[in-house]
């Protein structure tokens, strides 16, 4: 190993452990993102079929 290499590689190590702790936080984000996208969405389903229940209820 040439002289001053030991430096950059210990320098690197965590550049690259901080690059892989963004990287698996940036998956973590999208996971939440589409788990509260899929509960907006099952909201809104209850939302619509209560609203429907409500109406049909109505019209009897």
């Amino acid at each position: 190993m040439k002289k001053g290499t030991k430096s950059v590689v210990v320098l690197g190590a965590p550049v690259v452990k901080a690059m892989v702790a963004t990287k698996e936080f940036d998956n973590r984000d999208s996971i939440e993102e589409e788990e509260d996208a899929e509960r907006e969405l099952e909201e809104a389903e209850r939302k619509l079929r209560e609203e429907i229940e409500k109406l049909e209820k109505e019209s009897s």
